[in-house]
């Protein structure tokens, strides 16, 4: 379900998703309307939170992310229905896991923050083998038919677990979920192309990549010669390899051909694969918007090129 559309009305056929796991953390609460509002502007539809975004970072508690889009919609309440809102549950500190009630009152607490009766999309956020399944299903169909949520989805699920989950679903007669999340670039293919993307295609299931820049590495932002000093820094470094730097040079000659940035190169990369759909990018200011919105017709020489150089990272390991 590649197309305008998936159930529900969910618009995932975007350039990109805007995430917005650094509200409250890199980018200030004041900060992120303005981002919204030219995401917006340029065409973009879906955004993508989680309450416990971003609980990580030093003097956050989580909820912040939510806090900094429901500043945006009690503005804007009338334009409501420009933008799909996912949202996610079962990590937030002190509200962890997919119980039936914790999925009720977190479901509350994140329109509480979002300021809207209702978010487009519910991730379970984490797979969580203490809960019972069924329960987890019942919980967000739920909420599903009173009207807070439209959508299931699921992120960061092993195989395994996503099967039995929409084995679950179907037993029940619950909606099963129309969206999976995970990590997917070009320094990480393993678990999506090896495990994942045949079973998402049977199920019609598009797959929404995370973390679809490894962390700025793929901006180009960094060279061999960098200290990574951002507050990413500790994550970003493991891609400081020999096999990085060769990938990274091969994105660099193409988005110097094509006169663009080697972010938007890799994002394209990403969409020419399978069902991945509007990969999920966070940004920390409105100029690097126009970096990440814009479509590069990639040649198939230019993605095979792109897929060989980075072959070491599809290897088969689960």
């Amino acid at each position: 379900m590649t197309g305008p559309n998936a159930p529900g009305g969910v618009r995932t056929n975007g350039l990109i998703t805007l995430g917005t796991n650094a509200f409250g953390w890199t980018v200030r609460l004041e900060d992120a309307p303005p981002i919204l509002e030219s995401f917006i502007g340029a065409g973009g539809t879906h955004v993508d939170t989680a309450d416990t975004y971003p609980s990580w970072a030093p003097g956050c508690a989580g909820g912040e992310s939510e806090t900094g889009i429901g500043g945006w919609l009690a503005d804007n309440a009338d334009r409501r229905g420009e933008i799909c809102i996912a949202t996610k549950v079962g990590c937030m500190p002190g509200f962890e896991g997919l119980s039936r009630e914790n999925i009720r009152t977190c479901v509350d607490n994140s329109l509480r923050r979002l300021r809207t009766d209702y978010v487009d999309v519910l991730y379970f956020h984490m797979d969580d083998p203490d809960a019972d399944m069924e329960d987890s299903v019942r919980g967000a169909a739920e909420v599903i038919a009173e009207g807070k949520v439209r959508n299931l989805a699921v992120s960061n699920y092993p195989v395994q677990r996503l099967e039995k989950l929409l084995s679950v679903c179907d037993r029940i007669g619950a909606p099963r979920p129309i969206l999976y999340q995970g990590q997917y670039h070009l320094l990480n293919r393993s678990y999506y192309e090896n495990f994942l993307a045949e079973r998402l295609r049977a199920e019609s299931i598009p797959f929404m990549p995370h973390s679809s820049l490894a962390n700025g590495f793929l901006t180009g932002k960094y060279t061999r010669e960098s200290k990574a000093e951002s507050a990413r820094s500790g994550i970003v470094t493991r891609y400081f390899t020999d096999e990085g730097w060769k990938v990274l040079d091969e994105l660099l000659d193409i988005a110097g051909a094509h006169g663009v940035t080697p972010a938007a190169v890799a994002l394209s990369w990403a969409r020419s694969h399978g069902n991945v759909t509007s990969p999920a990018v966070s940004v920390s200011a409105v100029g690097q918007l126009p970096d990440v919105m814009t479509d590069v017709h990639l040649s198939g020489g230019e993605v095979s090129r792109l897929d060989a150089v980075s072959e070491p990272f599809a290897a088969d390991r689960p």
